[in-house]
């Protein structure tokens, strides 16, 4: 059983395309802009477990505990405690890093966290166990999500009114996107019967809403929005939140699952952010383990041209063409079409695991939170290969 993600009616990029899912009108000779989204995220934590419960990671409380006290516990510094403000907020950096480098500079992200003080969260009057309802079937765990979205948001709504103005006010219309950062990890970190079972985790994923959130009064309507846990670290497994949140903030822009919705198979492979998106390939980082999520694969050719980052062109006649690298920050030709028939036709791209060919790329911490921002080259300068694990030659 398992969670499908919805995709964002909201058409955030402003394109233009004959069919829901055609490619977008292309504008002749217009020069490139910067579409800048702005992104609100809120801290949701649960009415603390004072027995732990064994069907959630956690105790419903966000973790605290300071850099060193994790890193003694838990032996590495992969999204570490503490889970505060300003965590979030390097995570949001993190995903305005990935969409601006794979937009070639058209998509640019900025993001905010509420409560303002970095150690004060939302608090629901309920157990986390009671929106992951882990007896219930999967229509049942999914209206559950629901309820936890409008609970979040209209408590949030209510502290912006009636709570301390310079930790919890919000004007909810200054933004485009909305994110639960929740206390606990996710259902599908969760190995089940093999290694601690945790049915009551919440799933991550994107998701809108039949009956509409009115928050500023009643004046402002939320109507789709993400679920991010605070950590995807569970069952002896290691994973950073990079991967993931990249792929569900794909759901925000427009973009389906890649993969077989009904089944859950792998269609396009590592290859596809928006299908298994390189989250089986492990690294090494230092602490003697390996780590998955570290880094968001490229979208794929159809995802970069169907959010209008990339324009394909269409190739009619025999000849040699040079392909330049997705992966470059150029103008040149990126992206082929061949038309096979009057519906249908390929995509062709040059996909590079070291585009610099120094046979290294390495990952930026966070200086304060440890949480990576991207890849690096050997100077420490950002670097654009965020491909560098995929298989084989790319």
């Amino acid at each position: 059983m398992g969670f499908k993600s919805d995709v964002s009616r909201k058409n955030l990029l402003g394109l233009e395309r004959e069919t829901p899912y055609s490619l977008p009108r292309f504008p002749k000779l217009a020069p490139v802009q910067t579409k800048t989204l702005k992104v609100l995220g809120i801290k949701v934590e649960f009415e603390e477990e004072i027995e732990d419960d064994p069907r959630t990671t956690g105790n419903g409380l966000f973790d605290m505990r300071t850099q060193d006290e994790f890193l003694q516990q838990e032996g590495h510094l992969i999204d570490p405690s503490p889970h505060d403000t300003l965590y979030f907020k390097k995570h949001l950096l993190a995903l305005h890093n990935y969409w601006w480098t794979v937009s070639e500079g058209k998509l640019a992200l900025e993001g905010e966290v509420f409560p303002q003080s970095e150690s004060l969260a939302y608090q629901l009057p309920h157990p986390m166990v009671h929106y992951g309802a882990p007896d219930s079937s999967l229509s049942v765990k999914v209206e559950m999500l629901r309820q936890f979205f409008h609970d979040s948001f209209n408590l949030a709504d209510s502290l912006s009114v009636h709570g301390d103005s310079q930790v919890y006010h919000i004007d909810f219309s200054r933004y485009d996107c909305f994110v639960i950062f929740h206390a606990g990890s996710d259902l599908q970190s969760d190995l089940g019967e093999l290694v601690n079972p945790t049915p009551g985790d919440l799933f991550t994923g994107f998701i809108t809403l039949g009956d509409t959130v009115w928050v500023n009064d009643g004046s402002f309507p939320i109507t789709e929005g993400l679920f991010i846990p605070e950590t995807r670290s569970q069952d002896n497994r290691v994973t950073a939140l990079n991967a993931v949140f990249a792929h569900e903030f794909g759901h925000q822009l427009g973009l389906v699952d890649l993969y077989n919705s009904q089944n859950f198979m792998t269609q396009v492979g590592d290859f596809a952010l928006m299908d298994n998106n390189a989250q089986n390939v492990g690294v090494d980082v230092g602490y003697g383990i390996f780590v998955s999520g570290v880094l968001p694969v490229y979208p794929c050719a159809w995802s970069r041209a169907y959010l209008g980052f990339v324009e394909p062109t269409e190739i009619i006649s025999q000849g040699n063409i040079n392909l330049f690298a997705t992966e470059m920050l150029n103008h040149q030709l990126q992206l082929i079409k061949i038309p096979i028939s009057p519906e249908e036709y390929f995509l062709l791209e040059n996909r590079q695991v070291d585009l610099d060919g120094d046979h290294f790329s390495g990952l930026r911490a966070d200086s304060s939170t440890n949480v990576i921002l991207g890849p690096v080259d050997w100077e420490r300068n950002y670097n654009r290969e965020y491909d560098w694990l995929l298989p084989g030659s790319g």
